[in-house]
């Protein structure tokens, strides 16, 4: 069966988290240090996050205006979008929420105009972007805080303003896949949604950085089987001064047999064991054992 692994950002410690809901334990390969960001920049801002079709992991760098790519942990400049890149959509941008959809183009939601920027590489694509007057459609007082992707391909943006979840489809409202702010507030009524996934079920994950929880919510309605709890995210993080503002999905595929690292995503062989392999990951050496 597929299974999701989060990656939760962490701006009041400069980081990222990987968690396992399934197992609901820390996920190593998940973790981007502080001192992988700070290598980078050292005031490095660190907003939402995603997993694009390569399962190279993309963060938000509020503070450069630039979108930074890692994989296995480690900066992947490659798929950076750079300051230029960002500021072309407009030069007031103030990037919050990312994601990919499946042309791996990318989305970002713009709490400084309320639009979403789309861009292909590290090149604007404007063709995919959301219009703030269509954005305001959805509350005059928006300001988006984080942006994903369903399967269906539609986009939910999250606001800590109004405190709930709305919906697009291509570049239009679909209000079909809103979550009301009486359905948020009934998972708490201080809620400060900051980011949000969707996990391999369809669920809506969110990131409550006011609670520093993670609420689920299915169909437009709660789904508390999906929630992960303060202390369970404090005993991951083992630290203080946390602040999530982002959440990410990885989803790994049902293909059984096979075992993918995070920035991998094919396999030429069966996984046998912790030392032995049939084959190795394709662009890799040959295994026999």
């Amino acid at each position: 069966m597929p299974k999701t692994l989060l990656i939760i950002t962490d701006q009041g410690n400069k980081r990222a988290w990987g968690y396992d809901p399934g197992a609901g334990a820390a996920w190593a390969d998940g973790n981007i240090t502080t001192a992988t960001l700070q290598d980078i920049n050292n005031s490095f801002d660190i907003q939402g996050a995603c997993v694009d079709n390569d399962g190279d992991v993309l963060l938000i760098d509020k503070n450069i205006r630039s979108v930074r790519a890692f994989r296995g942990g480690a900066s992947y400049p490659s798929k950076d979008i750079s300051f230029a890149t960002l500021t072309s959509a407009t030069s007031s941008i103030d990037p919050r929420g990312i994601a990919v959809d499946s042309d791996g183009d990318v989305l970002i939601a713009d709490r400084g105009t309320d639009a979403v920027w789309a861009f292909r590489g590290d090149a604007r694509h404007s063709a995919k972007d959301i219009s703030n007057a269509t954005v305001r459609e959805a509350n005059s007082a928006i300001n988006p805080t984080g942006l994903a992707i369903d399967a269906d391909g539609d986009i939910l943006i999250c606001c800590n303003t109004t405190d709930r979840v709305y919906g697009f489809r291509g570049t239009a409202r679909y209000s079909a896949k809103d979550i009301s702010q009486p359905v948020m507030h009934s998972a708490n009524a201080g809620i400060a949604p900051t980011g949000l996934t969707v996990d391999h079920e369809g669920d809506v994950l969110v990131v409550d950085n006011a609670n520093k929880v993670v609420w689920g919510f299915r169909n437009g309605a709660r789904n508390s089987a999906k929630d992960i709890s303060g202390s369970t995210l404090s005993a991951i993080t083992g630290t203080a001064g946390i602040k999530f503002l982002g959440v990410a999905a990885y989803i790994e595929p049902d293909r059984p047999g096979l075992i993918l690292r995070l920035g991998e995503t094919e396999y030429n062989g069966a996984y046998l064991g912790e030392t032995e392999y049939t084959n190795a990951y394709l662009g890799e050496a040959q295994y026999t054992g």
